[in-house]
């Protein structure tokens, strides 16, 4: 026969409430997306739909028409252009963005360019994937317009052909690749 005093009752009601805590803190903890509804810098609340600015824990998703420029040193855990009829972009000036994972440029469905243009900043990521379009002038890429320099320490996937997918230079800067370079329809450089 077991015999609960009230003091162990309490005990249980205490590792409960405890173990119900960890479990919400965890679940708070990690990753949620921040997504661009509106064109704006990256510090403005607003741009995020009023959520909270991106931190490192955040996947970061950058919707159809919709421009974000990185006005402080900024981090996400990952970074996702959004595909469509618009263009969409992120500018990064004098200032960082380190992406602790992967960076996916999908495909335009018009005439129009889905892109990341660095200027005299750096961007920093795990692996860069651009997805391939289907007709002349529907471009993902990444332009380093300036002295800036783009760091991926994995791949970089182009799954178009160099007229679509590319990285392109037109200033001094710099690209630094830890992986392969390439894609299945060899994507390329340009300047």
């Amino acid at each position: 026969m077991c015999i609960f005093t009230f003091n162990d009752r309490l005990k249980d009601v205490l590792r409960i409430v405890i173990a119900l805590s960890i479990t919400f803190w965890a679940y708070g903890a990690t990753a949620q997306t921040r997504t661009a509804s509106v064109s704006g810098n990256w510090s403005n609340t607003a741009t995020w739909g009023g959520q909270p600015v991106p931190t490192s824990a955040n996947d970061v998703v950058i919707n159809n028409n919709i421009n974000v420029t990185v006005d402080v040193p900024a981090e996400c855990l990952s970074l996702t252009i959004n595909g469509g009829a618009n263009a969409s972009y992120v500018t990064v000036g004098a200032n960082s963005l380190a992406v602790g994972g992967a960076i996916t440029i999908n495909a335009p469905t018009a005439a129009v360019a889905k892109y990341i243009t660095v200027s005299t900043g750096s961007v920093s990521c795990a692996s860069v994937t651009m997805a391939a379009s289907t007709n002349d002038a529907w471009d993902s890429y990444i332009s380093i317009t300036g002295t800036g320099s783009v760091s991926v320490s994995g791949n970089i996937t182009m799954n178009g052909s160099n007229l679509r997918n590319f990285i392109h230079f037109s200033g001094n800067g710099n690209l630094f690749i830890g992986g392969a370079f390439g894609g299945t329809n060899g994507g390329g450089i340009t300047s």
